[in-house]
């Protein structure tokens, strides 16, 4: 094994990191996959205008001639966050992969002082994260198409970095998905929308929740309040999933009082808003979805009023 990959791997290791490389010519090899599903009819239009239309542009970098994909997976926990609203307390989810700045700042810590101290440039970038965490054998898809990672299940955060360090190891191969899922249909019971069909593999992106929450715009009608039960995105196919049993861990997060509540359901513009708000929001990495942090939390009331 190449001596520099060796000594990434062992300060991954450190920290419950893992992580695999591939040669940056398989990129292109990801987004024809995608592109080619995409023509075959297996996404919505509206799905994959609002989620993957940007895979149709090259990866925005600049390292003059990156040579090296490293995928890296950092594990993650669900935060529980509070909010005062009508003289209650809510307790409110945020599944793993949202809450993520730490481990991020850590990944890229690693490996400015791995790589970096050797005249190498790092570049954290946005490629197709599950696709490549499977092709790469870092991780398998399961039967609700989220990515498992042995030793962490779904409840773990993925990242990609482009490197113009030409590392020996390839570690692109054939995509696999998870034998627990063989005899498994448990995210399909417990999937709210019905998004996962026991007809194909791929599950339809437009009726999940996780979606719905992510992008602008009002909820379907027949969608039920009672079906949301996170800050953003969807935790029913994770915590029902057998393959997460020894992984779920959970970590308090900040408390908001009532007139902090009360800024965010206004949508008060995030420049507009009191510095210890910013710094709680700033800590659950709220900026990615503060756009949509209005409408999921003012349902999340509604429906445990």
């Amino acid at each position: 094994m190449n001596i520099l990959l060796e000594k990434i791997r062992t300060r991954f290791d450190g920290y419950g990191m893992k992580l695999r490389t591939v040669h940056i010519s398989h990129i292109p090899e990801l987004k024809d996959e995608i592109l080619h599903m995409h023509k075959s009819g297996m996404f919505d239009e509206k799905f994959f205008k609002e989620n993957l239309d940007w895979i149709n542009s090259n990866p925005k970098y600049s390292i003059p001639d990156p040579k090296t994909v490293i995928i890296a997976a950092s594990p993650q926990v669900m935060t529980k966050t509070y909010f005062d609203y009508s003289g209650k307390t809510f307790e409110i989810t945020i599944p793993p992969t949202y809450v993520y700045k730490n481990m991020l700042h850590i990944s890229e810590k690693l490996l400015k002082e791995t790589i970096s101290a050797l005249g190498f440039s790092v570049e954290k970038v946005s490629v197709p994260l599950k696709a490549l965490a499977v092709r790469s054998g870092l991780g398998r898809y399961g039967r609700n198409n989220i990515c498992y990672v042995p030793g962490m299940g779904s409840f773990m955060r993925l990242d990609a970095f482009y490197t113009d360090w030409e590392c020996d190891a390839d570690d692109w191969q054939e995509p696999a998905d998870m034998k627990e899922c063989e005899e498994c249909g448990a995210c399909m019971e417990n999937c709210f929308t019905g998004a996962i069909k026991p007809d194909r593999f791929l599950i339809h992106g437009e009726y999940c929740l996780t979606n719905m929450n992510e992008n602008k715009g009002d909820f379907p009608e027949w969608v039920d309040k009672s079906w949301h039960n996170s800050l953003v995105g969807c935790m029913a196919c994770q915590l029902c999933c057998r393959a997460n049993k020894d992984s779920i861990k959970i970590e308090k997060g900040p408390h908001f009082d009532e007139q902090e509540t009360e800024l965010i359901l206004k949508g008060t513009p995030e420049h507009k808003l009191p510095e210890n708000l910013k710094a709680k929001l700033e800590e659950l990495c709220a900026g990615d979805y503060y756009s949509m942090l209005d409408r999921n939390l003012k349902v999340l009331l509604e429906k445990d009023a």
